[in-house]
């Protein structure tokens, strides 16, 4: 029963969206209401693909996001096809079953020394700037000066990328009057891990989703993630058209790891992907439990039956089932 339960309430998270005030990335003026994200492991070339869902954004609204080497970022013509995708290929099994009961209940400014800006580009709807500092007051004063304005709670964070020499891409929203999610962006760049920056997240005032889909040579995990997914890309059906095919030919095995609820106060640092034991392939099942009524389902049947079992004509077909039984095996004779 408790798996059963568990099963739908994952089901339940894969089809709804939490609501969420931040996620792995920091919101500048808006809200962030949901993240997905495909990490591509190529070595140590690392590609983070990630798309936000946003809402209540302010004229200035803007993401900023860290990554732990020198980014550089685009949009592949086929981005906004891949999660969809993704998301349609990976879907628990669904095994369906029945209960039953007798009846149911119802643009930047010149940037100051130790402030480096890496790039600046217009992709669509989004205004993306890239910067790296050794300097985390140098940092915040440049962020401060192009209208990036950061909550205070946000500067021993900032403090300890800087000091760990992440660099940080800044999506700024043209078109901050729409909610939904922001087109996806590519952002690429060279680390010795494999890791998913989440520490941004430990502000935030309520649960977090995250679907991350992790593409690499073998099958990963991350604690706190649910698996969902893991096989080859070609065991994916149906198979990717021809643009999500080649974003997904980099490597062979893809994960994903889903959470509707990880707590912002356990959040102490970026997730971590681990290998896993194995690269067995696996697929969640949910287990969709429907109770029927047996008496609205076969009441009329029921009744149908008893009426047929205790009519003449049912009495006539006894008798006569009686005698011929007699005919072929006749009673016993007396002593």
């Amino acid at each position: 029963m408790l798996r059963t339960l568990s099963l739908l309430l994952l089901l339940a998270a894969l089809l709804l969206t939490t609501t969420s005030t931040r996620a792995a990335s920091l919101p500048l003026g808006t809200q962030i209401s949901y993240e997905r994200a495909l990490l591509i492991d190529a070595g140590k070339q690392h590609h983070l693909i990630i798309s936000i869902d946003v809402r209540g954004a302010s004229p200035n609204a803007a993401l900023v996001i860290p990554v732990p080497g020198i980014p550089t970022i685009d949009q592949a013509s086929d981005l906004d096809a891949l999660f969809p995708y993704l998301n349609m290929a990976t879907q628990p099994d669904v095994d369906e079953q029945n209960r039953y009961v007798w009846r149911v209940r119802t643009t930047p400014t010149p940037t100051p020394p130790n402030v480096d800006l890496l790039g600046h580009q217009q992709l669509g709807d989004l205004e993306i700037a890239s910067v790296n500092s050794s300097d985390a007051v140098a940092l915040q004063a440049w962020l401060h000066a192009n209208q990036y304005e950061l909550p205070a709670a946000s500067a021993p964070l900032l403090d300890a990328y800087v000091a760990e020499g992440w660099s940080f891409v800044l999506v700024r929203l043209r078109n901050p009057a729409s909610d939904g999610a922001t087109p996806p962006i590519r952002i690429s760049y060279t680390a010795n891990e494999l890791v998913y920056p989440l520490r941004m997240a430990a502000l935030s005032a309520s649960p977090i989703g995250l679907d991350l889909y992790v593409l690499s040579a073998h099958r990963y995990q991350a604690a706190g993630l649910t698996p969902i997914f893991a096989g080859p890309v070609t065991s994916l059906t149906p198979p990717p058209d021809a643009g999500v095919a080649d974003l997904l030919a980099t490597a062979p095995y893809l994960t994903r790891l889903h959470s509707s609820t990880l707590d912002p106060a356990m959040l102490s640092g970026d997730l971590q992907l681990e290998r896993a034991a194995d690269d067995s392939p696996y697929r969640a099942t949910i287990i969709r439990a429907e109770t029927v009524s047996f008496a609205d389902r076969y009441g009329v049947l029921m009744v149908l039956l008893c009426l047929a079992a205790f009519s003449p004509t049912s009495f006539v077909i006894a008798l006569s089932i009686r005698r011929r039984i007699r005919a072929i095996v006749p009673p016993p004779e007396e002593d």
